[in-house]
């Protein structure tokens, strides 16, 4: 699409807005805070462009958000603990930016996200206990990032889980038979080929 440019701040101001779509588009520059006013947007999309920096941690207010995608983009810095209060939320796609740091456990807090894509990213440490709060989760895409340490015990609440990804992590130790069970539809498709971990 020919849109190029950066997002206004003034964007705020569409307060009836419920669906925001720039994604593929040549926008760049950053996220601006005052996105955070369009309280009843629900799906935002603006994968596949330019934009960079940090994840506004305002967005945190959006509490009728149920799709954020900023995947494929320059994006950068630590993913906002706020993320955390989007009690609607069904789709977090994070992959293929530059986000560092950890995960942050009130992520476990979206007790409606069905999806968490984390994947080609910079993220490190170990997977925080509080993600087995994720009972509605479906897929959980970590692979090609430092994520390290164990597989806590707490993931064993996600029966609903049907595909989890960790190649090319550090992740390693406890087998996952006894986390999730031998027949957990989570270790049947497990792709876990570049992991040190175990059945």
């Amino acid at each position: 699409m020919g849109i190029s440019g950066s997002i206004p701040p003034e964007i705020g101001e569409l307060r009836s807005l419920k669906k925001l779509w720039l994604q593929r588009t040549r926008i760049s520059g950053s996220i601006p805070p005052e996105i955070a006013k369009l309280q009843n947007l629900t799906h935002l999309y603006l994968f596949a462009t330019d934009i960079s920096g940090s994840i506004p941690k305002e967005i945190g207010n959006m509490e009728n958000l149920q799709y954020l995608h900023l995947e494929q983009t320059d994006l950068s810095g630590p993913i906002p603990p706020q993320i955390g209060h989007l009690k609607n939320l069904e789709e977090l796609y994070l992959s293929e930016t530059y986000i560092s740091g950890v995960i942050p456990s009130e992520l476990g807090s979206l007790y409606r996200l069905k999806r968490l894509w984390l994947m080609h990213t910079s993220l490190s440490g170990h997977l925080p206990p509080e993600l087995g709060g994720l009972k509605q989760c479906l897929y959980l895409c970590l692979n090609n990032t430092a994520i390290s340490g164990p597989l806590p015990s707490s993931l064993s609440q996600m029966a609903n889980l049907r595909e989890l990804y960790l190649h090319d992590t550090e992740v390693e130790g406890r087998g996952l038979g006894i986390v999730w069970g031998y027949r957990s539809a989570a270790l049947n498709s497990l792709n876990r080929s570049g992991c040190a971990i175990t059945v």
